[in-house]
């Protein structure tokens, strides 16, 4: 009979934690570490071909839809990266009959070097990555259009 018993508590104690989990798990997520801006600034060159770049940006819980940028226009948003350091955003780009997509943001990636911004450049010939738009020795080029 005792072994039923702690049988029984144990199972008690494993459902309370399970209700615990079920609970806390959604109010935990909610929990913003750092709030983070992404901009994506479309810095294509004419040269006769059209320098309009579209894109679709979206992370598990945000879907921007599909933005249209004329050369000098940028998409800016902002978000707190989760508790769970989960928090990605990744973007699809289109330009005349290329395109390429990969994450434009990544907890634990990019806010470990970038303060609260991290600023995209689209050009020609790929995508730049920098912290510090001000500085033009900072980009970094990052991807071709080619991946």
């Amino acid at each position: 009979m005792g072994n039923f018993l702690l049988n029984q508590v144990i199972l008690a104690i494993i459902t309370c934690l399970g209700i615990i989990n079920h609970k806390i798990n959604p109010i935990l997520a909610q929990i913003e570490l750092k709030h983070m801006n992404v901009q994506v600034i479309n810095k294509i060159k004419d040269e006769g071909k059209g320098s309009k770049l579209y894109l679709h940006c979206k992370s598990r819980d945000d879907d921007l839809g599909m933005q249209q940028l004329l050369r000098g226009q940028h998409l800016q948003w902002h978000f707190g990266v989760n508790f769970w350091m989960t928090t990605l955003y990744f973007c699809h780009f289109y330009w005349r009959e290329q395109n390429r997509s990969f994450v434009v943001f990544k907890a634990g990636d990019e806010d470990a070097w970038c303060d609260h911004w991290v600023f995209w450049e689209v050009r020609n010939n790929g995508f730049y990555l920098t912290c510090d738009a001000s500085k033009a020795s900072s980009w970094v080029k990052m991807h071709n259009w080619d991946g």
